[in-house]
Parts: C-alpha cells; structure tokens; sequence
C-alpha cells in the first residue's frame, strides 16, 4: 500500500500529464447502483475537470494527512485509510469496471436529476486514471420549487428546472488497483461494509476464544459488543501472534492500573467495559514511556523502525 508521499506523487503524475475527464451518474436499477456516463460539453467538461481537481488537490495538501491501513484503523483525525481487508464490498468491482467499460449516456427520457444517488469522476493521462466515488445526497439537489437566479451579464436570469449541486472532494478514491477512504462512517454505508466488518469481528472473536485467553461470561465477545473500529485492528495486531501465557502475565502486571480482572488464569469479560479493556490490551494501546516510566493509555501510536 501506498504511503501518503507515494501517493500524493501518484496522483499529482495523473494531474500534471493533462487529464481526461468523465462523470458517471449512479442511478438504481433493480436495486443495484448502476452507473451512467454523463453528456457535458466541452466548456462544461473544462470547467468541472478544473475545480475538482483544483479541490483534490487541496485535499493532498494538507501537510498532517497520512495513510493508515484500514486494518491498523484508530482514532487520530486527518487519515486517509487504505482499503486491506481480503473480502471487498461489491461495489468496488462496480466502480473498478468503469476504468475500461463506456456505460450508456444517461438520458432524461428515463431519469430525473432526483435519481442520481452516487457519481463517479474519472480522471486519466495516458498511462493511469483515477475513480473518485462521491456519494450524492439530499442537500445535492436543488429543486424546481426553490426560486433559483443565476447571473448573465449585468442581469439575473431565472433557473427553470432541477439542479444538481457538486461539491469537491471524494468517499473513496481508487489509484493503481487500491482503494482508499476517506471516511468510514459513510463509506459503511455507502458500500455495505457492514457485513464484511461483522464477519472480521466475528471471526477475529472466535480465534480469541479459541487461544483459551478469556472467559467469556456473558458472550459479549463473541456478540460483537467490542468497537468495531479497534476489533478491525486485533485481526492484523501482533499480540495474537505472541503466547498465550505471556499476554496473561502481561495483564496481570498492569490488572491494577486498567481494572482488568484475571481468574484461572483467564481474563474475565464479564462486562461491556471489560471487552473494551481487553480489547485494548490486543492492540497494545497499554504504553509505558522509557522516559519517565508513566504508563499510557494509548489512542494512537505510530510504530517506530
């Protein structure tokens, strides 16, 4: 995967070598968002390609944006999070299959502006293209029954029918075969990643249970009452990877600072805030500085080589 530096290299190499521009407009059909390729002139096209990627652009410039794994997902702000999990939402396929298939135009003798849901912006050079996937929703339309003036000359001219309103920036980018997010929370439900987020926690509590570390009283584990966020990074975490018995003899060192309870040799879940602590002590968020010997509790780290 891709670090940001590689990345923003990447995108701007697209950029810099003049750019193509399409949009596509997602419309539902038989309940599967299906993609059509937008009819623009060529002032339009200029004018659209300009300021989104002057937006883009702006975006990359921010100088604390850096990329984190989908996987190794936490809570510091300003990530654009590459996607690493084996099972990808079909969606992705969708949006991947219009780097080299030309969809029909979309026509208004079948559609309104009210049934494009999704857009899809198609950046490419002669050597690579990019997908930005936009989510649309309500606030994207304006409606015939607002009054709308737009200016011509030194004069205002009424707008007589719907608007669709495009603002810059992106839910998921796709470049070079990887697909990055800007946003989880939308992208869950833009994408139906619920399921697939479930199926890891699922299966990352099972492997837990079956290593024999936990009693898991009330099944609160294996329900899935554990952040989903920080479950996603226990499946890939370094901890499950080390014996059992030293990730006890590390927990009982530390039980009287993070209020985890040890019986039989056994960390005992026997609450939903007793999952949480577990769950933090998998992804080794219980830090102690060299320095001055605090113990932290971690929200963020950044693994040091």
């Amino acid at each position: 995967m891709k670090n940001i530096d590689e990345l923003k290299a990447a995108v701007e190499a697209v950029f810099a070598l003049g750019v193509n521009f399409e949009l596509f407009l997602g419309v539902m059909v038989d309940q599967n968002l299906t993609y059509l390729r937008s009819d623009l002139n060529d002032v339009s096209t200029r004018a659209i390609c300009a300021s989104y990627v002057g937006g883009v652009r702006n975006y990359f410039g921010n100088e604390d944006l850096t990329v984190l794994p989908l996987s190794a997902i936490d809570n510091r702000s300003d990530v654009l999070i590459g996607y690493d999990l084996p099972d990808k939402p079909a969606g992705f396929d969708v949006i991947a299959a219009l780097q080299a298939v030309q969809p029909e135009i979309f026509s208004f003798d079948q559609y309104d502006i009210a049934d494009i849901k999704a857009l899809v912006i198609k950046i490419s050079s002669v050597n690579s293209s990019i997908m930005f996937f936009k989510q649309l929703y309500p606030v994207s339309l304006v409606r015939q029954n607002q009054i709308m003036m737009k200016k011509i000359g030194n004069r205002f001219e009424y707008v007589d029918g719907d608007v669709l309103k495009i603002t810059n920036g992106f839910d998921v980018m796709l470049l070079d075969d990887e697909f990055f997010i800007t946003d989880l929370k939308k992208f869950e439900k833009s994408f139906g990643f619920d399921e697939i987020a479930k199926q890891v926690q699922r299966q990352t509590a099972q492997n837990i249970i079956d290593l024999g570390l936990v009693d898991d009283l009330k099944s609160y584990l294996i329900d899935g009452h554990a952040p989903r966020r920080d479950m996603l990074r226990v499946a890939t975490s370094e901890v499950l990877l080390m014996p059992a018995d030293a990730i006890i003899l590390f927990a009982t060192s530390i039980q009287a600072k993070t209020g985890i309870k040890i019986e039989n040799n056994k960390i005992q879940l026997s609450s939903k805030e007793s999952v949480k602590r577990f769950v933090k002590l998998l992804n080794d968020d219980y830090l102690k500085s060299g320095l001055t010997m605090n113990d932290y509790d971690s929200l963020a780290k950044n693994k040091m080589l």
